[in-house]
């Protein structure tokens, strides 16, 4: 007997749904998107209105075989895909397998929930084509954008480069953090006050006027608290002060969260959440646990502020429970609520010994956030304490927590939370005015201006929804990508993101060619359009035309000489090997291939295949640093080496074992200090095989072994001695020191000339030439 098909997204949702709906249906998953424009050409003919070419994904024929059988079966079909802008699109390509004769239903769903499906099941829609069209001119702009600028970028700096609608602006965030980190210069400051004590119970006040940025006046304040005639209670002033509880998740805010509470990346928390919206299996059933986790809106449904209202009751008592609505910014998309509980009786207690340590772990972070965001405030009684000294003016600020409210299960434990230095309490002995007070010490604290921090997994994807750049079903894919194309390094230490030298040269061609690409206001305008087409105010193609238009230049380009075999010419890198073919074939290289790189790697491709590659000449870069080896081992360089790849290979492979032995008999422990409040402090102690001192750079270098090499800018130095380096500051060696990356090559092999010698190489990974930069490290 024919069956009714429903198709969703993922095949882990399917045992969840079947459980709810039974044998009714038959249940297929189409694995995410099924088609796609085609990743090796443009697939947009933009001379016929942007129409895009569908291809079938790698590894999708089977399921499209499966979905396509399992369509002509039915008598009726239901896509179910997710409900968002990525699954419209999705459910508009799986729609296009079924037989037109056959009716298509659209339905979505919040949570796997028996009500939630019944409910949709019952009020079937048909596809939303403005959201399908969003995402086609979402997937056009940003094929525009990667296929013709990435090859430019790559074209100008002689690498492998991408460009990207978000991605750019993203990276263009990092570094310029980073760039204001290094040009920040600390600025001292003095925090002033007196320590008293009152009933045997000790306590702070500090300077009315708050902080000083003069060190004479500083002591004069001191001096004058210090020698002050009397000490006492001015007045005092008590107020209640309530803390409202954070509204539930959305996605930004959850990453966030999990980050600062958990230390996950995004990636791996929508990961998990995911885990938990599709089902998990609890005492012998699977069940969803959570709603749609790619929201920004933080609106709970009645069902959900209902279900919150019995959980808090239950829990606590009908006066820890307060009704709240939240609604979500200009500009946020309101179609799904925030993420919360799918079943909230299913407490984070209940499943504790059922679930995997990171999966009650984010549970448990989405069930209290919701829970707490429909509870009372935390309510503090505030005193402030104002106090004469001599004639200084004190004041002491004491809280006490008078109601904990929300706190109670939500706040005091979790690191996530910004604000929990005002949930503990801060307790002053019972003063009145009048009172005079024993003075205890004087208080002269000097303390260094910071610079802004680097940002880490949680506060970029803070600061790119701020900003309107990107949408929840991005910020993951996009702090991972940054990463994974080399662009940024995520520090062991804290986990903040460090641009590399690659993505810093990325943001500087861009900022200076294409600066339309890192400009946040431009893409977060472009996310609004984007948005007024999901809307329907505004055809799509209107939107992509006027995106196209910023990069029409580069589609001119592409346009004459027929896509990207266009005449380009060709890399230093290109050159250099194809010069070494040529001389080790014996052959000239046809003069059309040396203003061409299209023709110049074919040429390449060509010759490789007839000539043996050991047999090629070494590069000058091999030359110069074996002769740097022969040099610190006292090897012998002979001229058939100096002619042959391979066996210059094999003597720079001998000469490094031979140095690494003889630099590791010359280690030596070097302390790295730092300056406080005119002390030198010790921060720590490390192992180098060299200082490198040049006059002419800006730069002093530790080198740690024979491919590492630290550098420490010469502007952050106070002292450099055989077995010691001290630094300007705490900050100094903590940032410039500590968070520094590391120079990673061995162009000076070890020896006194190589790595002090005037001109002395220092080379990359790959080889490239580089001095040390003012201010960086290399």
């Amino acid at each position: 007997m024919a069956r009714e098909l429903l198709v969703v997204e993922s095949p882990a949702k399917i045992r969840t749904i079947r459980d709810i709906v039974g044998r009714k249906f038959e249940i297929r998953a189409s694995v995410g998107h099924i088609r796609d424009i085609p990743p090796d050409s443009m697939g947009v003919d933009i001379e016929k209105d942007f129409r895009m070419t569908f291809v079938t994904i790698k590894g999708k024929a089977k399921v499209i075989q499966e979905l396509k059988a399992a369509a002509q079966k039915a008598d009726r079909v239901y896509i179910a895909t997710d409900p968002d802008r990525e699954g419209e699109a999705i459910a508009w390509h799986v729609s296009q397998l079924v037989p037109a004769a056959k009716p298509v239903e659209r339905i979505t769903f919040n949570a796997i929930t028996r009500s939630e499906i019944e409910h949709a099941l019952k009020n079937p829609t048909q596809i939303n084509q403005s959201l399908v069209e969003s995402q086609f001119a979402r997937r056009i702009i940003d094929r525009l954008i990667g296929y013709l600028l990435s090859p430019e970028a790559s074209r100008h700096l002689g690498d492998k480069y991408s460009v990207g609608r978000v991605q750019s602006p993203a990276l263009a965030l990092i570094v310029e953090r980073e760039r204001e980190i290094r040009a920040f210069v600390p600025t001292p400051y003095w925090i002033l006050g007196a320590v008293y004590r009152k009933d045997n119970i000790e306590f702070t006040a500090l300077l009315s006027a708050g902080q000083v940025k003069d060190e004479n006046e500083a002591g004069r304040i001191a001096e004058a608290i210090l020698n002050a005639p009397a000490h006492g209670v001015a007045s005092v002033e008590s107020r209640e002060v309530a803390k409202n509880p954070p509204p539930p998740f959305i996605t930004s805010t959850f990453q966030r969260a999990a980050f600062k509470a958990l230390r996950m990346s995004s990636k791996r928390a929508m990961r998990i959440a995911q885990d938990l919206y599709e089902g998990i299996d609890v005492g012998g059933k699977h069940v969803a646990l959570i709603t749609y986790m790619r929201t920004d809106s933080p609106r709970i449904s009645n069902e959900g502020i209902e279900a919150a209202r019995e959980q808090v009751v239950a829990q606590f008592g009908q006066d820890y429970y307060q009704r709240r609505n939240f609604r979500g910014k200009a500009g946020a998309q309101d179609a799904h609520e925030a993420i919360r509980p799918a079943h909230p009786e299913i407490t984070p207690e209940m499943v504790k010994n059922q679930l995997e340590k990171a999966h009650l772990q984010v549970y448990s972070l989405i069930y209290k956030r919701w829970l707490a965001s429909q509870m009372k405030p935390a309510l503090f009684n505030q005193v402030t304490v104002n106090i004469k000294a001599g004639e200084v003016a004190l004041k002491a600020v004491g809280s006490t927590l008078t109601f904990e409210g929300f706190l109670k299960i939500y706040g005091r434990d979790l690191n996530e939370q910004e604000q929990d230095e005002d949930g503990e309490d801060r307790r002053l002995p019972k003063l009145a005015e009048g009172d005079a007070l024993e003075f205890v010490s004087v208080k002269n604290d000097k303390k260094m201006t910071q610079p802004p921090p680097r940002y880490n997994n949680g506060s970029l994807v803070e600061k790119l929804e701020s900003l309107g750049i990107g949408r929840p079903s991005t910020y993951a894919a996009i702090v991972e990508l940054i990463q994974e194309r080399g662009y940024v390094e995520e520090s062991s230490k804290n986990r903040q993101f460090v641009p590399t030298v690659k993505g810093e040269k990325l943001y500087d061609y861009l900022k200076e060619f294409r600066g339309i690409v890192v400009d946040y206001e431009f893409t977060a305008n472009m996310e609004g359009e984007l948005d007024g087409v999901e809307e329907g105010k505004k055809p799509y193609l209107d939107v992509v035309k006027e995106e196209f238009e910023r990069v029409k230049d580069a589609y001119e380009i592409y346009k004459k000489s027929g896509g990207f075999g266009m005449a380009h010419k060709p890399t230093a890198k290109q050159l250099a090997l194809s010069g070494r073919l040529a001389k080790a074939a014996g052959i000239e290289i046809p003069q059309d291939a040396l203003t061409d790189s299209k023709k110049l790697s074919d040429w390449i491709d060509h010759v490789k295949d007839t000539v043996h590659l050991g047999k090629l000449p070494p590069s000058d870069k091999q030359l110069a640093y074996a002769a740097a080896l022969a040099r610190d081992t006292g090897l012998e360089l002979s001229d058939e080496m100096r002619n042959d790849s391979e066996k210059i290979s094999q003597f720079i492979n001998q000469a490094r074992k031979i140095l690494d032995k003889k630099v590791a008999a010359n280690k030596r422990p070097f302390a790295i200090n730092y300056m406080e409040e005119g002390i030198e402090r010790e921060f720590e102690t490390t192992d180098v095989i060299d200082v490198i001192d040049t006059p002419e750079k800006k730069a002093v270098g530790l080198r740690l072994n024979v491919r590492q090499t630290k550098w420490i800018p010469r502007s952050q130095i106070v002292r450099l001695a055989d077995s010691v380096l001290t630094l300007k500051s705490k900050w100094a060696a903590e940032t410039v020191y500590k968070g520094a990356r590391y120079k990673r090559g061995a162009g000076q092999a070890g020896g006194e000339g190589a790595a002090r010698g005037k001109g002395a190489r220092r080379f990359t990974r790959k080889g490239a030439r580089k001095s040390p930069p003012a201010a960086q490290e290399e």
